[in-house]
């Protein structure tokens, strides 16, 4: 450890005490190094048998309750089930500091920030985002992109089928603005098909579905006309999902734009929400464009190996 580094620390410190000064005196690579020494000589005291009840007792930790064959089994499938042409990305468990609050506004504390200004990942798309604002500097083509990750949230909830750690399969749509929020429909009537060849493919195989709707939320009336014919389309092809419509102009919109996809499946006593999706304004700030366009998507998959499987 840079004993110089930690020296100067130290009288920052003293100069400027108490936990503020932590935050408005001392760099990110100043804290780093701080934290870094404090943790090295930490650890020095835990015990092996420490170790192992942190293990044992610590969800965020402890192993998924689900085979990994069998959620690797429903990866394929998932990736089977891509529209044409999308782009699959192994992403590293890593995300840059900021990658969610920044972008979707959510609460620092309810992800995992580690010492090294990163944080474990705790959301898909918002890494597919940053990955398509890279990417669109040398294309203007529609861009699919999907994954299959592990994340972490630091909310802890002990509810079937939602644990600490648990998979999350994102297929994320950019584009560009063309008028008549035709990114917007050609998004959302992707996810809906997508969504009932997955349901399709996994009832073949013996998943115990009971009915699965999507419900489209507009923020505003003036925007449900333009979806009208994507809506008759689903109707008519999509046997095994059905989609409602609402306006919901005062709703929880969290990070969404204007539009957003939910979809349910009962297990025929329960109706259990498997994936959310909407636009966001996420690449419009990442590319500085206006006219730029995302559409994301998450799907629990470890909640459907939980509750539907055989």
């Amino acid at each position: 450890m840079n004993e110089s580094a930690l020296n100067k620390i130290s009288k920052k410190i003293e100069a400027h005490p108490g936990i503020e000064s932590l935050v408005s005196k001392l760099s990110f690579s100043e804290l780093q190094t701080l934290l870094l020494y404090v943790y090295e000589k930490k650890v020095q005291s835990i015990k092996p048998s420490e170790v192992l009840f942190q293990y044992r007792n610590d969800s965020y930790v402890f192993p998924s309750v689900i085979p990994q064959k069998d959620q690797s089994a429903l990866d394929v499938l998932l990736f089977e089930c891509l529209p044409k042409g999308t782009q699959t990305i192994e992403l590293s468990p890593a995300a840059p500091l900021g990658s969610c609050s920044v972008l979707a506004g959510f609460s620092q504390s309810r992800v995992l920030s580690t010492i090294r200004k990163n944080e474990v990942a705790a959301d898909p798309t918002n890494f597919l985002a940053l990955e398509a604002a890279l990417r669109r500097k040398n294309t203007k083509d529609i861009m699919r992109l999907a994954t299959s990750q592990r994340v972490l949230r630091s909310e802890r909830v002990q509810e079937k089928g939602t644990f600490s750690h648990f998979k999350l399969f994102s297929l994320c749509i950019a584009g560009k603005d063309s008028g008549s929020r035709s990114f917007e429909r050609l998004a959302v009537d992707e996810l809906i098909h997508f969504y009932n060849s997955v349901i399709e493919r996994l009832k073949g195989i013996g998943y115990r579905f009971g009915d699965a709707h999507i419900t489209l939320s507009y923020r505003s009336a003036d925007i449900a006309p333009f979806f009208a014919d994507v809506i008759e389309s689903a109707t008519n092809n999509c046997k095994n999902v059905t989609v409602q419509a609402e306006v919901n102009e005062d709703g929880n919109w969290a990070y969404y734009k204007d539009i957003r996809l939910k979809l349910f499946i009962s297990d025929g006593t329960q109706e259990w929400f498997i994936a959310d999706g909407g636009d966001v304004r996420w690449m419009e700030i990442l590319c500085n464009n206006k006219k730029e366009r995302f559409f994301t998507s998450g799907m629990g998959t470890e909640r459907i190996l939980s509750v539907f499987r055989r």
